[in-house]
């Protein structure tokens, strides 16, 4: 099975065919790489500062406390934008 890759990114490489473009291969799972590890750290530590509030509306405000600048400095920090 673990050579189940190499053919693979030999089949890519013949279909990149005569095209100019550029193949960037990730590794097969990396958390630096994944955006949602961060989001999800960041509920975490929302959670941990405000465990005494036992309602479920807790989980509500946590996620909300996401801001689309923090989701595009996870993304970023992935290596997602540029």
């Amino acid at each position: 099975m673990k050579l189940v890759g190499f053919f693979l990114l030999f089949h890519i490489h013949h279909l990149k065919g005569p095209v100019d473009c550029k193949l960037v291969f990730l590794p097969p799972y990396s958390p630096d790489l994944n955006p949602i590890k961060q989001a999800f750290s960041a509920i975490n530590a929302f959670l941990q500062r405000n465990w005494k509030d036992q309602g479920l509306s807790i989980i509500d405000h946590a996620c909300h406390n996401i801001m689309p600048d923090m989701a595009w400095g996870f993304f970023h920090a992935s290596g997602y934008v540029i």
